[in-house]
């Protein structure tokens, strides 16, 4: 049985987590106490973007598709706003080390693909086909066949 997501509910969670980072980095916080504290909540947002937004793609027939795909691209811009933030953090133990900055970038890189990508869905020029709408000869037979009228008096 499909498990029922609640993607309202879900956005609203992750957004407001975006804005409590958002606000954290902008204090003059000390590291030793938040450092990673901060690191483990990006991962886990994205993470969780991620999750949503396959779950999105993934349902050609979710109702309600567009209003949350528009949602979850506003969503990503947000938390890429962030990532910028935090990559932009200059002389304070807050900045990411190297190796997670590398994986920050990235973050940011493949979120403004992803959101170009949901652009041209919700402005329906995506151009990926699905094998699951394709009708294969046999069926496109049967549905321009006449109908029988054998059993009808």
């Amino acid at each position: 049985m499909a498990e029922k997501i609640h993607y309202d509910n879900n956005f609203f969670f992750i957004t407001a987590m975006i804005r409590t980072l958002d606000a954290a980095i902008s204090l003059n916080i000390d590291a030793e106490y938040f450092a990673d504290k901060v690191i483990e909540d990006i991962l886990f947002i994205d993470s969780t973007i991620q999750k949503l937004y396959l779950s999105l793609t993934g349902n050609q027939y979710l109702i309600r598709r567009k209003i949350h795909l528009n949602s979850i691209m506003k969503l990503k811009k947000a938390f890429c706003r962030l990532l910028d933030k935090l990559l932009a953090l200059k002389g304070t133990s807050l900045m990411p080390i190297d190796f997670q900055r590398t994986k920050l970038k990235g973050m940011v890189s493949t979120y403004l693909n992803e959101v170009q990508e949901i652009h041209e869905i919700l402005n329906g020029t995506h151009t990926t086909r699905f094998e699951s709408d394709e009708i294969s000869h046999d069926e496109l037979q049967m549905l321009m066949s006449p109908m029988d009228d054998e059993g009808e008096s």
